[in-house]
């Protein structure tokens, strides 16, 4: 991991977000380098928060919850997680469900949903 983090911090300055600030480069490789087993879902839960950042550009991420996984196929999950989003003093909540490939880990799509509406 050490020998890749130049690389990665280069990405990162080469093309800024989703890896635009330090802390968010440090939560990512956190659990690589005390090469503790972090669940599946922590690691689709910080690429959903960061996309939902990028979707929602003026909002902050106020809360974050694990709705549970799908398996729509034998090589297929979905991983949904409910974000508040607070933006100009008013509350939302957005369910994102990242779906990807059981066996590589593939990112397949994301996709956004307002409770209380269609998006």
């Amino acid at each position: 991991m050490y020998k890749i983090l130049p690389m990665l911090i280069s990405i990162c300055l080469l093309y800024g977000a989703p890896f635009s600030s330090p802390s968010t480069l440090l939560t990512l490789t956190t659990a690589e380098k005390t090469n503790v087993a972090q669940p599946d879902y922590q690691k689709w839960g910080n690429m959903a928060v960061l996309l939902t950042k990028q979707a929602y550009p003026d909002s902050e991420v106020t809360d974050y919850e694990y709705l549970g996984r799908k398996e729509p196929t034998a090589t297929v999950v979905e991983d949904s997680f409910e974000l508040k989003l607070k933006e100009n003093g008013k509350e939302k909540e957005i369910i994102v469900y990242v779906t990807s490939r059981k066996d590589t880990e593939e990112l397949i799509s994301v996709r956004y949903e307002e409770k209380g509406s269609n998006r």
